[in-house]
């Protein structure tokens, strides 16, 4: 049996955790922003905070190769991705997102086989059931039982798929340097390509809300910073050792780790949420005692 790396699960935890603080906070900038401007606006700070750090740590220019590199995956994996979850949400709901988002350790359990050729064994199987039982118990209500599939929840989808390929194609074909250098460009150079979108909305006609009022600056600065910033620096470190497919198993865990942050500030206990943690929690565990591995975690 393969022993579990409890740190490594911790830090991924940490970053899901940090991840998930910044959804109350959107909730609450929604009244003053439109969706693309603060979605542009919280990868711009993320991006900034993260080229500083870098700048700071690594003291010399980036390699020009690194630039076009990262540039790149960050344009058309991360920077499309954010808009086709912001566009998929405005179309659809926040709670169909988090249900197709639960998807996100099987797209990345198949792109290792895609890509490997390697067939999935019984273990990882059980964790990815496990892994999305938890997700929809901690997601679904009741009353929202009714599915329905259209342009929103396709962009999700997408928006899906495309996070689990700027996670696998930033590990693999950008290894040769440092992560804190490749997360900063990426993350600017896509935040960039969302204002250049944003500006082409707004040109367009649609509505561009803001507001710089330090009731939403504060708030914003955090979203930027913590709940984005820091937690994909914890996530891409986990997920480097962890692999990507062991890691997003955790990702699940974001329904259970709002209820205890809403907890936190005076709402009533959800039991749903927390059992569906506890499955998610399972998962993970199954997934790493298994002998079997998918991938290494630098493979695409």
């Amino acid at each position: 049996m393969n022993w579990i790396n409890i740190r490594d699960n911790l830090v991924v935890a940490m970053g899901v955790f940090l991840w998930s603080s910044g959804l109350p906070l959107i909730d609450h900038l929604l009244g003053k922003w439109d969706f693309m401007s603060l979605a542009t606006a919280r990868s711009l700070i993320a991006g900034l905070f993260l080229f500083v750090i870098s700048s700071y740590k690594s003291r010399s220019i980036p390699d020009k190769q690194l630039v076009k590199k990262a540039s790149l995956i960050g344009l058309t994996t991360y920077g499309f991705s954010a808009v086709c979850m912001v566009v998929g949400i405005s179309y659809s709901d926040p709670v169909t997102a988090s249900i197709l988002v639960t998807l996100i350790p099987v797209i990345s359990a198949f792109m290792d086989i895609f890509t490997t050729k390697r067939s999935i064994s019984w273990k990882l199987m059980l964790a990815l059931v496990f892994s999305i039982i938890g997700g929809l118990v901690a997601s679904l209500e009741p009353d929202q039982l009714n599915f329905v599939f259209g342009f929103g929840e396709l962009a999700v989808l997408a928006g899906v798929f495309l996070f689990v390929l700027y996670s696998r194609t930033t590990l693999h074909f950008l290894s040769f340097a440092p992560q804190i250098s490749v997360l900063s460009i990426s993350t600017l150079s896509g935040g960039l390509g969302m204002l250049v979108l944003t500006l082409v909305s707004g040109g367009m006609g649609n509505e561009l809300r803001y507001s710089f009022e330090p009731v939403y600056l504060m708030p914003l600065l955090f979203l930027g910073i913590v709940s984005m910033g820091i937690s994909i620096q914890l996530w891409f470190y986990g997920a480097g050792r962890l692999g990507v497919t062991h890691a997003a198993l955790l990702q699940n865990l974001v329904p259970a780790f709002v209820m205890l942050i809403m907890l936190a500030l005076g709402h009533s206990f959800d039991g749903m949420k927390a059992l569906g943690g506890v499955f998610v929690i399972c998962a993970a565990v199954i997934a790493q005692t298994d002998k079997k591995k998918l991938s290494h975690p630098d493979e695409p």
